[in-house]
């Protein structure tokens, strides 16, 4: 009979430990599953609501073709910002047809009539909510 109850003592320490791990494992795997969709549903809502990329860099006449590849239009005269080698330009907003303009819609190609000489840049940047493209000129 001496025997029988380290066993059964074993046994049921080794149960309590199993039911404990499996609890926390279950715990923890819904609280990361959770986060985890969560920043999903913020990486998406600001990648791609709201994105630009450079096209091309024209420095004979200072311009830089920009297109928004977001779902969501942009104000380019607010949310967005050029950087001519690290340092801010300001930008004439204007549309392929040389219109000025306040909006851009997605998939619209535009461009930046820049006010600061670009033909000796080494590089652009634009930064816009959520993100950045850079190019080399």
């Amino acid at each position: 009979m001496k025997g029988i109850t380290p066993i059964i003592a074993i046994v049921l320490l080794l149960a309590i430990t199993i039911a404990i791990v499996a609890f926390s494992f279950t715990y923890f795997q819904r609280i990361v599953g959770t986060g985890f969709e969560k920043s999903q549903q913020q990486i998406a809502n600001v990648s791609f609501g709201k994105a630009v990329v450079i096209d091309t860099i024209d420095t004979t006449n200072d311009r830089v073709y920009l297109r928004n590849v977001g779902s969501e239009s942009i104000t380019p005269g607010t949310e967005l910002i050029v950087y001519k080698d690290g340092e801010k330009i300001s930008c004439d907003w204007l549309d392929t047809s040389d219109n000025p303009i306040t909006t851009v819609d997605p998939n619209q190609a535009f461009y930046c009539n820049a006010t600061t000489d670009i033909s000796t840049c080494g590089k652009i940047k634009v930064t816009f909510p959520g993100g950045y493209d850079e190019m080399s000129c």
